[in-house]
């Protein structure tokens, strides 16, 4: 089986190292890469993790599921979650957004 999309996991090494690793390519030979992380004792691991995660969702380095699956929620919790950093769920311009309401007023059935 080949995967697609790269699958991304954090793990935690103790209270100050976590490392980010990204696998690639065919599953049976795992490429992986790892970075490593030194954060001070005074930020939570949890939000480091999620922060990360959210942050590469909203550059568009990750999808929605594979953010939440990094910083270990599920989908529905990772969106609830973003609010807090905030990044938006929805991808859409000023315009964009003008024009969706304009069309959804005038839509007559």
């Amino acid at each position: 089986m080949v995967l697609n999309f790269p699958v991304w996991r954090i793990i935690s090494n103790g209270p100050e190292v976590l490392e980010l690793h990204a696998f690639g390519g065919q599953i049976n030979n795992m490429l992986m890469k790892t970075l490593t992380l030194q954060i001070p004792d005074s930020l939570d691991e949890r939000d480091a993790k999620i922060l990360l995660a959210a942050k590469l969702y909203e550059k568009g380095a990750l999808s929605l599921g594979q953010a939440a699956e990094l910083a270990g929620y599920s989908k529905r919790t990772f969106i609830e979650l973003l609010a807090d950093y905030e990044v938006s769920v929805f991808d859409y311009t000023e315009g964009e957004l003008e024009k969706d309401l304009s069309d959804a007023k005038n839509y007559h059935i």
